[in-house]
């Protein structure tokens, strides 16, 4: 039986327990990955036989639906319908028949990495874009075709570099959704990193002591916080 792509959003949520059940969601290349509030709730035997439905894996820490290639849709339309906690694309999961003790073994790692995913993957694509932005400056600089003091320069640097700069707060907002808390607590965390203070602390204050000496981790910090060093990059 063909799947129907505009029905089949909404019979997931009903069938992993309603909308109510669901605590959050991503999803990787081909898959949903749902952490839901009761596992229990899931009607598994018949979501694996919804049409559009590749498979459905319930590892205990994560309930999983292979959708295939059409998942980000499905993905978007949940997350319209619903407006449940979303963390946008993840990671592949290589390892497509893990069994659930491996997944116990391997979940501190799996957890790590999902979170990391989580608050990475929706800045990749700007990320990259800025990337690509301050490589072109840097080469069409190198070759005369600009000037360090045009208007052009300037605007594409800032365009580049921008993003860089005010990095912090943005990873705080994405941060906090991953986490589930209020995204602009998160961007107001972020902001701090690169209050202009905080950025030139190395060059407003003398060294006030070390941390990890004689390690490859040594640091210096400048000033402290209810006696918790302050380290920020010199």
């Amino acid at each position: 039986m063909a799947a129907n792509y505009e029905t089949l959003p909404g019979d997931i949520v009903r069938l992993v327990g309603g909308k109510q059940n669901i605590k959050g969601l991503t999803h990787c290349m081909t898959r949903l990955r749902f952490d839901l509030a009761d596992y229990s709730k899931a009607n598994t035997d018949v979501l694996s036989k919804t049409a559009g439905v590749l498979k459905v894996i319930n590892s205990g820490s994560q309930y999983q639906v292979v959708i295939g290639n059409k998942v980000e849709s499905v993905y978007e339309a949940i997350m319209e319908q619903t407006g449940v906690p979303g963390g946008g694309m993840v990671e592949d999961d290589t390892s497509k028949d893990k069994d659930v003790g491996s997944e116990k073994k391997s979940g501190i790692i799996n957890r790590l990495m999902d979170t990391i995913s989580g608050v990475l993957a929706p800045t990749l694509h700007v990320l990259a874009a800025a990337g690509i932005i301050k490589g072109l400056i840097a080469l069409t600089l190198t070759l005369g075709w600009v000037s360090d003091t045009s208007g052009l320069y300037m605007l594409l640097y800032s365009i580049g570099d921008g993003f860089y700069y005010f990095l912090p707060i943005i990873l705080g907002f994405t941060a906090a959704r991953k986490f589930k808390m209020n995204e602009i607590l998160g961007a107001a965390i972020g902001a701090t990193l690169v209050y202009p203070s905080m950025v030139n602390i190395a060059s407003n204050l003398a060294v006030s002591g070390t941390v990890f000496a004689g390690t490859a981790f040594e640091m210096s910090y400048y000033n402290t916080f209810l006696g918790i060093p302050i380290v920020m990059p010199g």
